[in-house]
């Protein structure tokens, strides 16, 4: 009568806390990043991207910067946000882009309007 499908066993994590207190340490650590991000950070990446366009002699200078989360910053550039990684000095480009607004929304709803503006009235 005693099977394994009569026993309810529950799965518990096994961890130490040892581990709990390493794992709360990176966290906030991590969070604690969010200041310097916003405060130098952004600065500091901006510097980079305003060096990088006067290298290239380009004129597309970015403008919109703000700290995403922490260590990220996001950069407007040509109505394209691009993210950065800024790690106290480093600055490395992240592969995510997305297309932005002048007041920094989609603009794919922008140009839905437009198109509808676009279009010829059709008589009924």
């Amino acid at each position: 009568m005693d099977s394994k499908s009569d026993k309810v066993t529950r799965v518990r994590p096994n961890f130490s806390i040892r581990t709990l207190a390493i794992v709360v340490t990176f966290a906030c650590c991590y969070l604690a990043c969010w200041g310097p991000t916003k405060n130098q950070g952004c600065k500091f990446v901006l510097q980079q991207l305003e060096a990088q366009s006067a290298r290239e002699l380009t004129i597309d200078f970015p403008w919109g910067e703000k700290a995403s989360m922490p260590l990220v910053v996001g950069v407007n550039r040509d109505n394209i946000r691009g993210y950065y990684f800024w790690f106290f000095g480093y600055v490395a480009k992240l592969p995510y882009e997305r297309e932005v607004g002048w007041d920094g929304h989609w603009t794919h709803e922008i140009r839905k309007m437009v198109e509808a503006l676009e279009r010829p009235l059709s008589d009924p």
